[in-house]
């Protein structure tokens, strides 16, 4: 897992297995947040490792092609919000 921090509080984290990435923007540390999604994928995915050693496993549903994710990544770290994504609240 790679977590960005803004020096405003605005964290960003990123999970990957490798083909898929679980992308998760939060305004504020214990805020909801929300996360990039795919609303035309199918099926589930493993292998997501986190920091404190749990493997997990998610909807792709809720995660996006690696390709795509780095995209997001530069954008949010950039100071825009990607307009290519499909974005849902968490919480």
């Amino acid at each position: 897992m790679t977590t960005f921090v803004s020096s405003l509080g605005r964290i960003l984290m990123l999970v990957t297995n490798g083909s898929r990435a679980m992308v998760v923007l939060l305004e504020r540390e214990g805020e909801p947040g929300q996360h990039v999604v795919d609303p035309d994928a199918d099926g589930v995915s493993g292998g997501y490792l986190l920091d404190n050693g749990q493997v997990d496993e998610y909807p792709d549903t809720d995660t996006i092609e690696l390709e795509q994710a780095f995209g997001v990544v530069r954008d949010v770290v950039s100071g825009s919000r990607s307009t290519a994504v499909r974005w849902r609240a968490d919480g």
